[in-house]
Parts: C-alpha cells; structure tokens; sequence
C-alpha cells in the first residue's frame, strides 16, 4: 500500500501567525516534522507522522492533529476556516537516531486528508515524578514548557479533489431527506399530538446521526455542518414541542405553541432558543442554503489546488534556477495539480449543473482567469524541463504565476462570501 505523501514545499510550510508587535519566544530546541502520509489500512485510513529533534532521548511529548476544513458561518454569512472533529492527541517518546539527534513517530486512524494542524508539546506538569526529574537533568537550564505547530497537506491535488464529484449526489441527498423531516415535524405539529411528534423526534435524532457520522470525511463540510446545526434546531423545537404537549395535556395550562399555529421554525440566526416562535419556512430557507455552500466548496477547492502550486512554482524560480531534482518535483507538481483541477472543472460542469457554471459566468471573468491559469501552469511544466531558461524567462513566469495566484486568491474571497 503506498502512502500519499505531502507535495515538497507544503510540508515545509510552517503553520502558524502571531501579532507582529507580540512574537512568540523560540522554542530551546528544534523540532522538524519530516514525514506526514495517509494510507489504507484494513479499510480504514491511517495517519503516520515521523519528526526529527535535538531533544533529549527518552523525551516525552503530547501530538495533537487537528482537521481544518471550511465551515460556514452563519452570522457573517460567509465560509471560514475551522477545526473539525475533537483533535487528535497521541503521548510518544523521543528515541535516539544518532548524532545527537532524536526522533519519533505516531501512527493513529483518520479520518480525512485536506489541511492538518500538528501541535507538538513538552509539559512537564503532566509527567510523573520520575520522568519529569530525568528531563530537567536532560535539559538543564531549558527546562520547561516547550510548542512547536505546523500545518502540512495530506494526499495529493488528484486525492483531495478525485472524490468530491462522486460524493456531492450522496452528501445532498441528506438534504432531501431533511426537508422531509421538516415538513412532516410541520404537520404532526399542529394537531398536538405528542406521540406523533415524538415519533418524528426519533426519525429526526437517527438522520442527525447518520449525517453527523458521513460529514466526519465529507468533502463538504460546511454544507453537512450547517445541515447537522439546522437539523439541531428542528429536533430541538420537535423536543421542546412534545414537552409543551404533555404540560397541556397534564393540565398544566395552555399549550403555549398553539399561539403560533404549531409552526416549526423560525428566523435562520436570530432567536435560536425562543424556540416557542419557529418557523417552517425559514428553517427550509436554511436547508436550502446546504446545497449552495456545497458548490461553492467544490469550486473553492479546485482553485485553491491551483493557488498552492502557483506560490510553489512562482517561489522555487523567482531567484535561483532550481537543480534538476526539484525541477522534476516541481514539473510533477505541476502537471498533476493542472490534471487534477481540469478533470474536477468538467466534472463540475457536468455533474453540479448550472450552479456551478453560474459561478464561473457573469463579469467577474472566472472562467477565463481558470483557462488562463492552467494555460499558465502548461508554460511553466514546459520551462520546468529545460536545463537553464535564462532569468528573464523564469522572473516573467514567476511574476505570472503570482499574479494568477493572487487573482485567484480574490475569487475565493468572493465565493466565501454569501448574500444575506
């Protein structure tokens, strides 16, 4: 089984921003993640990270992984970037490698590939006496807590994207399913009939389940986030509905929903908890609203491959003419993020219909910044072969490549971006 390993310059991409007027002290060592794969292992995918450091052997250290995938934000209408999922948290210990380096490496069932956050960590407070006692003899005057975070891809342009097309039927199909739900809620709602409501809760409480568990690999998770959070609000009125009934029907008084015409939603953001004023037309509003955050994904994720191995390409050239292994890397980068995105552009076409197309028409220009880009990447797997272009060739191309990636960056902006 081969692991797919990350591209050469995004795994030596370091992860995190800090405030330019507060930066983090450096860490007393030096800590490198040097191996990040992703395989198939008795059906199930498996996370294996290998790192090198000048800690002392027999360290003990905490690796988190955390998923960052795109999740939509409902009070700034607009898709952002978020962790997903609870992190990840192995305990490992630093082995001798010789020359005075350590190294280690964890091996752990995940669930998807995209963006990773690795966040290594050395607490003394949570070591047991004796172990803590070594290190601080270990490390002398270093002693003490010590972070290091990076972000690395997993798999490949062809791996990320190869699915999505394939998933997109299956994934939305939940939404169908959910508007089902939420009418039917409607419905039994306004006859108060408890047991009936109830009965649709328990339908409502299995299909949160089943969505929840596929959005664990989606490769849409802003859609099947949002639909899970939509889906909480009508199981949560469904529950808070079925307790009015049994109050009322307990003589307890009035059924207080019936003010309301037992309807079953309410505003898409405002008011989550004044469950007593839901409406069923906003919450389908809301339902609708999953199946374009999943085109839009698609779309982000196809020009986000290309803006990767633009900045990659534009900054391996920009100075020096690479030798001839890392223009083959880069040439291979290249031709398969150019492959993968077309082949994902068609699929798109054919496959999402006109609310992708959509995307690409009007007079922002995407469809032709998308032909130009790839066009770009065609140049640039050409000069990639030759020996020595001359610097004029190779600055020209690097400052193109940057311009498209640059161009492309804003289309994404604008594609995070939703109508309120």
């Amino acid at each position: 089984m081969t692991g797919r390993l990350c591209s050469l310059a995004l795994l030596l991409a370091a992860g995190v921003a800090f405030p330019q007027d507060n930066p983090p002290a450096e860490p007393a060592y030096r800590l490198d993640v040097d191996r990040v794969t992703l395989e198939k292992r008795a059906g199930k995918q498996v996370l294996t990270l290998r790192a090198t450091t000048d800690l002392p052997a027999r360290t003990f250290l905490d690796v988190t992984l955390t998923a960052l995938v795109p999740a939509y934000d409902e009070g700034r209408k607009a898709i952002v970037a978020a962790a997903v999922g609870n992190p990840v948290v192995r305990k490992v210990r630093v082995e001798p490698a010789g020359r005075g380096k350590g190294e280690f490496s964890a091996t752990q069932p995940f669930p998807r590939e995209g963006e990773i956050r690795v966040d290594v960590s050395f607490n003394p407070e949570l070591l047991f006496e004796e172990d803590r006692a070594a290190a601080k003899k270990a490390m002398g005057e270093r002693f003490g807590r010590l972070r290091w975070e990076k972000t690395v891809l997993l798999g490949t342009p062809s791996s990320r994207l190869g699915g999505m097309s394939s998933r997109f039927g299956a994934d939305l199909a939940w939404v169908s399913e959910a508007e089902k739900l939420v009418r039917k809620l409607g419905q039994v709602s306004k006859g108060n009939n408890g047991d009936a409501i109830t009965n649709v809760c328990a339908d409502l409480n299995e299909t949160l389940a089943k969505i929840e568990k596929a959005e664990a690999d989606s490769p849409f998770p802003a859609a099947l986030g949002h639909l899970r959070r939509v889906l909480g609000r009508v199981a949560a009125w469904g529950a808070y509905r079925v307790a009015l009934t049994a109050r009322a029907a307990a003589g307890g008084g009035q059924d207080d929903a019936a003010a309301d015409g037992g309807d079953a939603g309410k505003r898409e953001t405002n008011g989550e908890n004044d469950l007593s004023t839901y409406r069923e037309d906003a919450l389908l509003g809301s339902l609708a609203r999953v199946r374009e955050l999943a085109v839009r994904e698609y779309a982000m994720a196809g020009a986000a491959e290309l803006v990767r191995v633009q900045a990659e390409v534009s900054s391996a050239i920009r100075d020096d003419w690479p030798d001839e292994r890392v223009r083959t890397l880069l040439r291979l980068a290249a031709e398969g993020a150019r492959g993968a995105v077309r082949r994902h552009h068609d699929s798109g076409l054919s496959k999402l219909g006109d609310p992708y197309g959509a995307l690409f028409g009007g007079e922002k220009g995407a469809k032709d910044l998308l032909d130009v880009t790839l066009a770009r990447l065609d140049q640039a797997v050409g000069l990639l072969s030759a020996a020595a272009p001359g610097p004029a060739a190779a600055g020209t191309l690097s400052e193109n490549l940057t311009q498209d990636a640059k161009a492309l960056g804003a289309l994404i902006d604008a594609w995070r971006r939703l109508e309120r």
